[in-house]
């Protein structure tokens, strides 16, 4: 008896090899991933022109001078499909360079995005292309109208695609592959300023006088907005509202509003008149639409001229209609 279980214990073990082996060939092997034994010296450059013009009211908030991002993030895309993602802090100097490891490959696309991470709390961790090219910002309709302000003078984002010598972008192994990316602003901005003396010279009106203004845009916006569908109009969320409380504002003034880009967007106002000092003072309400969708980091002056219940405004891109009209 004990002679067979020997035998059976020993014919057991000359088997097992057999049985492991056959057992590790069903196992698929883990793919290795490559080795970031290569190093990439990226440096961002920040087209921070100024929205400003002569005479313009905004010295509540600094365009050029002040720094409102708080982190860059940047995206290289390989040519397989792979997306390597580094961070920048709000220490780092625009023009600098920093260094970091990368896989040995050709680079489809470098993608860099500036935001305020500070005022509106995010992060992005973007695994493909297209994710890059969709990312959007948090709605801003929570902050009051400074940071509101800041925060969308924080947001930039830019492309490289090849070298500066419009080579492409090659990581090679055991060398420093240059990149430099330049960012450009996110938003646009809507100058407005509006003259009620014409009503005056006329003689047909003893008052005239603007009663406030309302504009209206979108709440969020993409870093990439190349190729994303217009907003229009009547789509529009997004309300900042300026208010004259002084009867020089209400006679003449000037006021601001930034807003994102790739949207017809469109703003409310409202003119107060009357014809003679025991007239009642009646109103008419008018509503102003840009015919075509504001591109990024573009300025846009409009002139508005207060004949009594008319206007007359000057970029020839803006369509003025009545919204309502009472006693006109």
């Amino acid at each position: 008896m004990d002679g067979r279980i020997m035998k059976w214990g020993l014919m057991l073990l000359l088997c097992m090899p057999f049985w492991t082996a056959c057992r590790n060939d069903d196992v698929p092997e883990a793919t290795a991933e490559p080795q970031k034994d290569c190093e990439v010296s990226v440096s961002i450059r920040l087209n921070a022109k100024s929205l400003r013009a002569m005479g313009d009211p905004g010295q509540g908030v600094d365009e050029f001078d002040s720094q409102y991002w708080t982190r860059i993030d940047i995206f290289l895309v390989y040519n397989w499909g792979q997306v390597l993602q580094y961070t920048l802090d709000k220490n780092y100097q625009p023009g600098d360079t920093r260094t970091f490891n990368a896989f040995a490959g050709t680079v489809k696309a470098v993608y860099a995005v500036a935001y305020n991470n500070e005022l509106l709390a995010h992060a992005y961790a973007p695994y493909s292309e297209q994710q890059i090219l969709d990312l959007r910002t948090p709605a801003i309709d929570g902050l009051v109208a400074e940071q509101e302000k800041q925060y969308l003078l924080s947001l930039f984002s830019g492309t490289a695609t090849q070298t500066d010598e419009g080579n492409p972008i090659e990581v090679v192994k055991d060398g420093r592959t240059e990149i430099k990316v330049g960012l450009n602003r996110l938003v646009a901005k809507v100058d407005v300023q509006w003259d009620a003396q014409d009503a005056y010279q006329s003689g047909r009106y003893v008052e005239a006088k603007m009663g406030g203004i309302t504009f209206k845009g979108e709440s969020q916006g993409y870093f990439f907005p190349e190729g994303k569908t217009t907003a229009e109009s009547d789509a529009l969320t997004h309300v900042a509202a300026y208010k004259m409380d002084n009867p020089i504002s209400e006679r003449n003034g000037r006021t601001y509003f930034y807003t994102f880009s790739g949207a017809k967007n469109t703003f409310v106002f409202t003119v107060k008149h009357k014809e003679n000092t025991s007239a009642a003072e009646t109103s008419t309400n008018y509503t102003a639409t840009f015919a075509n969708a504001l591109e990024r980091s573009s300025w846009h002056k409009v002139d508005l001229t207060v004949s009594g219940s008319t206007f007359t405004e000057t970029t020839g891109d803006l369509v003025l209609t009545p919204k309502s009209a009472i006693n006109d």
